[in-house]
């Protein structure tokens, strides 16, 4: 008999997107000076070196290079919602029920860019 796994308590889950949010997905390395920008304002986890930010359902894309929009058909695999530390798939910033502002993602992406030196990109 399988132990059973308290609700929360899941190391990951599969979920759509297109639905309750979309996703933008990067690089750890353009995204988590992004976060650094954010702040709080992000809800955003780690998955296997990349980072992937919850956006509001059709947030129209247009985050840039080095950037994956996904949407409907799209499916993730999340942290549950206690996971805040590794390793493995785990939050960093909000859970799956807060959602980065486009806007404000768009901004620190941008900005991270112009810091960034062509080279490293």
């Amino acid at each position: 008999m399988r132990p059973e796994i308290p609700p929360g308590r899941m190391r990951w889950e599969m979920r759509p997107a297109g639905r309750d949010w979309d996703a933008v997905r990067m690089a750890a390395t353009l995204g988590r000076p992004a976060l650094a920008q954010l702040g709080d304002t992000a809800a955003v986890y780690y998955d296997d070196g990349d980072l992937v930010f919850l956006v509001p359902y059709d947030s129209g894309g247009g985050f840039g290079a080095g950037t994956k929009y996904l949407s409907i058909g799209a499916w993730l695999f999340m942290p549950g919602p206690q996971r805040r530390e590794g390793p493995g798939v785990h939050w960093l910033s909000g859970n799956d029920h807060t959602r980065t502002p486009p806007e404000a993602l768009r901004a620190a992406l941008n900005a991270v860019r112009q810091q960034t030196p062509e080279a490293e990109r």
